[in-house]
């Protein structure tokens, strides 16, 4: 079965607004399952933040552990980007088995060019139809990506690293299945993004349909979906 828990921020994010956002499940906090949601202020860096602020916390379902599936890790959308996409800028996105616990994926847009790169601990991010935000203030084009009207074109500097995805299909970030992604207990999410609605129903980082997601609802509420 699928289920969710949705927290409502208690300070409510805005549109085309940098924000760091961080959700926990605690799966088995007392008689329930437990997500709470901290944001922090963006400084530019993607560097992730020593200090955050509580921004709401909701309970949900008890459940024994999250399903353990071989889906692929994708920032932006689910299902092999064609569902719930999302239309902003993505800088930096960390997944971590346990509360505070081990980093099991870690994307930054400082590391990232042209389709995408090799993390230092060995696993490939691919970036699908891209475009790279310029660092130079000449307006460079990015590395080309996609033949034709599909190629990127050069965006400005905006003063944080990111990809910048339009919210149309193909348009993602993802890692290929590793086994360190299968967390079936507590999990921690940390995300740098800028969305350009945040009243449209779209995904920041899932396991394809099968295991866990975090999402953003229709009506500007942060959510953790997870199977069992």
């Amino acid at each position: 079965a699928v289920t969710s828990v949705t927290v409502t921020p208690t300070v409510a994010m805005t549109d085309a607004t940098w924000v760091w956002l961080r959700m926990r499940l605690d799966l088995t906090n007392g008689a329930n399952s437990v997500a709470t949601l901290e944001t922090a202020a963006d400084a530019g860096d993607n560097v992730e933040p020593s200090s955050w602020t509580a921004n709401g916390t909701n309970t949900g379902t008890t459940i024994a552990g999250l399903f353990d599936s071989t889906a692929p890790l994708e920032i932006g959308t689910f299902a092999s980007g064609t569902s719930e996409r999302l239309s902003g800028r993505v800088g930096r996105c960390i997944v971590r088995s346990g509360i505070a616990g081990t980093t099991v994926a870690d994307f930054n847009a400082d590391d990232c060019f042209g389709d995408g790169y090799l993390h230092t601990d060995g696993y490939v991010w691919t970036v699908g139809n891209p475009k790279i935000y310029d660092r130079s203030t000449n307006l460079r084009a990015p590395v080309v990506a996609a033949a034709g009207s599909n190629a990127p074109a050069p965006l400005p500097w905006g003063g944080t690293p990111s990809v910048y995805l339009p919210g149309t299909a193909g348009n993602a970030i993802s890692t290929p299945h590793a086994a360190s992604h299968d967390i079936t207990g507590d999990i921690e999410i940390v995300a740098n993004v800028v969305l350009s609605s945040v009243t449209v129903a779209q995904r920041i980082v899932s396991r394809g349909t099968a295991s866990w997601a975090m999402f953003i609802t229709s009506s500007n509420t942060l959510g953790l979906a997870f199977r069992f």
